[in-house]
């Protein structure tokens, strides 16, 4: 925890420094989203039309209106289907029920707050939408996720452009008028109380 401290990256001209020994850069947060975004460029000037592009949490879906599900935190099963209605739609989903550890019943995943050192617990699932951006749609998932739902919730207020469904511990939902916006034919499945 104490070697977590993005101040410490030092960037000159085309070259990237750590400050202090011990420390690592993960790109985790973006790196997937990059991958999706950097696919569907490539395709896009190779003249291929529509597609979708995932990574994991991470997709792009181009050039046509798709259907598109949300899992169930609890199951593989779809807790919202929808269809997107822009035609470069960027999506991402950060959750804490894909990787994770169970060390002597207790549950950690791999969405660590920085300034508690713990897996935050405020969300099961966040997922982003976004137009254009996978590389945006996947920091801002990861980082929503761990600043917690009032913080979160404060951010999304003020940058009307995400797109968010989130699934809280409590089994409820939420989502924003942008995800309201960027979707049609949302179906959502009810989850039962814990």
């Amino acid at each position: 925890k104490s070697l977590v401290n993005y101040k410490d990256l030092i960037i000159e001209g085309d070259k990237v420094y750590l400050k202090n020994k011990g420390m690592m850069i993960d790109l985790g947060a973006i790196g997937k989203g990059y991958g999706v975004e950097q696919a569907v460029r490539v395709l896009k000037e190779r003249g291929v039309p529509s597609g979708i592009v995932s990574l994991s949490g991470d997709l792009n879906v181009f050039g046509d209106q798709v259907e598109v599900a949300i899992r169930n935190p609890e199951n593989e099963e779809a807790i919202a289907t929808f269809t997107t209605k822009s035609e470069d739609l960027a999506i991402s989903t950060s959750g804490s029920y894909e990787r994770s550890v169970n060390i002597d019943g207790v549950v950690y995943h791999h969405l660590i707050v920085p300034k508690s050192g713990r897996s935050g617990s405020d969300f099961l699932s966040l997922t982003v939408l976004m137009e254009d951006s996978s590389t945006l749609a996947d920091a801002y998932a990861t980082a929503l996720f761990i600043m917690g739902k009032d913080k979160a919730l404060k951010f999304l207020n003020s940058h009307k452009g995400i797109g968010v469904f989130i699934v809280f511990p409590d089994h409820s939902i939420y989502y924003n008028d942008t995800f309201a916006k960027l979707v049609s034919n949302l179906n959502i499945e009810e989850l039962e109380s814990k």
